[in-house]
């Protein structure tokens, strides 16, 4: 008795992750693999200059970053919807480079490990909240029907340089226009958006 009941359990409980399994693979069915011939890539209206002008009137060098000399480049990563929305947009990716070290490491050690975790987190949330921003895409189509497609763009923070090193160089556009980063299943061809002090 006690075992024909464990086996029913067992069989509910194996059923009940089926559908739950079944449930996920529905879900994530409306996402589309851009990786087919026939994929129109969703289109930010005015192209590439206008997200450079978008995140130019948008994007603040968070101050934080700016005390301790931080800056970075994050991989946001979202959803174009077959209405042109912006939606789940995460970070996918975040590197800091270019501590201030003489700041940094007058920090006790846990602390540093404490400020590059709020670094990256905090160079991600501008790059979410200047794309939570954006108006309205043209959407993707695949087959020619419209579809939800993800999509990405990396973000550059950098800091101004030092007046020594601006006579070296001539000055750097407010957003640079770069090979953009590829998500694992996804064809990207956004630009790289550089955020300057």
């Amino acid at each position: 008795m006690k075992a024909t009941i464990i086996v029913m359990l067992s069989a509910a409980l194996i059923l009940g992750a089926t559908a739950k399994a079944q449930d996920v693979v529905s879900d994530t069915t409306t996402t589309v693999n851009i990786t087919r011939n026939d994929t129109v890539q969703p289109q930010f209206p005015g192209g590439d200059d206008a997200i450079k002008a978008h995140f130019d009137k948008y994007l603040k060098y968070p101050k934080l970053a700016q005390k301790y000399g931080v800056e970075g480049r994050v991989i946001m990563q979202f959803f174009v919807e077959p209405d042109g929305t912006v939606s789940h947009i995460s970070a996918r990716d975040c590197k800091l480079e270019n501590f201030e070290d003489a700041r940094l490491n007058k920090e006790p050690v846990a602390r540093q490990k404490q400020l590059k975790v709020q670094f990256a987190l905090i160079l991600a949330q501008e790059g979410a909240r200047v794309i939570h921003k954006m108006p309205k895409w043209t959407p993707g189509r695949v087959g020619g029907e419209l579809a939800r497609v993800q999509s990405s763009l990396p973000v550059v923070f950098t800091l101004p340089k030092v007046e020594s090193e601006v006579a070296e160089t001539e000055a750097t556009p407010v957003v640079e226009a770069e090979p953009a980063v590829e998500p694992e299943p996804v064809v990207e061809t956004q630009p790289i958006v550089e955020a300057k002090m």
